[in-house]
């Protein structure tokens, strides 16, 4: 199945939300330019549109935004599985994660009945959220 949306009616929806606040343009390439240095960190490389979309931010100056920014839960990395993640690439994911921070180095979160999550792999050191 094919998903397109219309810029229009997808802002819409995400503006129509009660949670969104709106940030400065400075705070929101910070937050984007961090997030992705996190996860390069991790040796998970941006989505191949980012290099094309990043050109929005154009002369916005980062050094304007004092905000910290914390990337995790409770210091570990923190992956949520997304909703058009095929099981596979989530298992990839996972599996990447175990390499690269060992057993309970880091947390997840992911649907119930989620097939990628075999419930005798879990332990102790390992948080499970069921959504």
């Amino acid at each position: 199945m094919r998903i397109l949306f219309e810029p229009g009616i997808l802002l819409g929806r995400i503006q129509g939300r009660d949670d969104t606040v709106p940030v400065e343009a400075e705070y929101a390439r910070k937050l984007i330019e961090r997030a992705v240095e996190y996860a390069a960190g991790l040796r998970f490389k941006p989505h191949k549109d980012y290099f094309k979309a990043k050109v929005i931010f154009g002369a916005i100056d980062t050094a304007l935004c004092d905000a910290t920014l914390e990337f995790g839960r409770d210091g570990k990395p923190f992956y949520c599985s997304g909703p058009y993640e095929s099981p596979e690439k989530r298992r990839q994911i996972l599996d990447a994660l175990k390499i690269r921070c060992g057993p309970g180095g880091f947390h997840f979160m992911t649907g119930i009945g989620d097939p990628v999550f075999d419930e005798d792999e879990a332990d102790e050191d390992t948080d499970i959220f069921e959504v």
